[in-house]
């Protein structure tokens, strides 16, 4: 029996569909992962934002206590 006899009953086109889908999901997944990065270096940029600004805040607290007792 020959090659092109027994693959002549496979339908390619369910072969294709379904690495077609598989490309799809892939995709999806790499999407998804590149959004989750990008939104937790967002996340980590604003926590040291508010560091800082507390930290200035801090710095503006103590320095009119210090100023306003003399």
């Amino acid at each position: 029996m020959s090659s092109d006899e027994l693959v002549k009953d496979i339908d390619v086109q369910d072969i294709q569909d379904k690495n077609q889908t598989d490309e799809m999901v892939k995709a999806m997944h790499i999407g998804y992962e590149k959004s989750k990065n990008t939104l937790n270096t967002i996340g980590k940029a604003l926590c040291i934002l508010r560091l800082v600004l507390l930290g200035i805040a801090l710095l503006a607290l103590l320095l009119r206590m210090l100023f306003s007792a003399g």
